[in-house]
């Protein structure tokens, strides 16, 4: 969000090449959300620049969980998705007009 480091989910703080006005230009994004989709979630500057870029035709794809994300950020509503077994439940609880 910030351009700072990212902390992954074995403790490694992973560079990144900016922040969210830096990918303005971009073509594709992938949302990845691994362990804990819920801290992706809670992040509603994340969501909203999704729903934002996707207006422009920005191809959005989902790696893991980002699915979740791109779920509360409405985007999958009318699409396929695939969700890990062990969230079909929750996300269908959560996104019934999106259920897998």
């Amino acid at each position: 969000m910030d351009g700072q480091p990212v902390r992954a989910s074995n403790g490694r703080l992973v560079p990144v090449d900016g922040d969210l006005t830096s990918a303005a230009d971009c073509k594709t994004v992938f949302v990845l959300a691994s362990f804990d989709p819920q801290c992706s979630l809670r992040e509603r500057q994340v969501v909203r620049w999704l729903k934002r870029i996707a207006k422009f035709g920005v191809e959005i794809g989902g790696i893991e969980n980002g699915s979740l994300v791109l779920a509360e950020a409405g985007l999958l509503n009318g699409h396929p998705v695939a969700v890990h077994w062990d969230n079909t439940i929750g996300f269908q609880e959560h996104y019934p007009r999106r259920a897998p």
